[in-house]
């Protein structure tokens, strides 16, 4: 099967706590190609690209565009920004 690549869509930022009591800042976006959502930490996305897998099928590629995050209060820190 072809690789797909698809842009998904911003839904918004969340606060969490993780188990070790760290606040940390999930970023929920919506994988239009499965009609699903999912979330991302944010620090995960300073150390690597805004391109990720979808969790839903390995053969699609999600851009997650910082540019959609602004004024959302995300404080991500895009690669080469």
């Amino acid at each position: 099967m072809a690789e797909i690549t698809t842009i998904a869509q911003f839904v918004k930022v969340i606060e969490v706590t993780d188990l070790e009591g760290v606040q940390q800042e999930l970023e929920i976006w919506f994988d239009p190609e499965a009609k699903g959502l999912f979330a991302v930490e944010s620090s995960f996305l300073d150390q690597t690209s805004d391109t990720v897998r979808s969790p839903y099928n390995k053969d699609t590629a999600l851009v997650l565009p910082a540019k959609h995050l602004e004024g959302k209060g995300c404080r991500r820190n895009p690669v080469g920004a």
